[in-house]
């Protein structure tokens, strides 16, 4: 993950591929102390002779001082939209 401010990771950080082409997910961390605003980071993947990015825009908000009750779901997680 390049271009990410303190507080943001992205996991796994590291994968290893075949020569078939692989999927993977990717997961991005944000913790609380990152400011609010919108970041241009991107994704890179590299191998001995090949070098591939994908840009991406991560908008992290301010937490809501009375966040409503919502429902309990299995499987937590959030979904991060991202524009290519």
């Amino acid at each position: 993950l390049v271009g990410a401010p303190s507080g943001v990771t992205l996991s796994p950080e590291n994968i290893s591929v075949g020569s078939s082409p692989t999927t993977q997910t990717l997961t991005i961390s944000v913790n609380q102390g990152v400011n609010p605003g919108t970041y241009n980071l991107k994704v890179r993947a590299e191998s001995v002779s090949l070098r591939k990015e994908a840009d991406l825009a991560l908008t992290v908000t301010a937490p809501s001082p009375n966040p409503p009750d919502l429902p309990k779901r299995g499987g937590g997680g959030n979904t991060i939209l991202t524009s290519p």
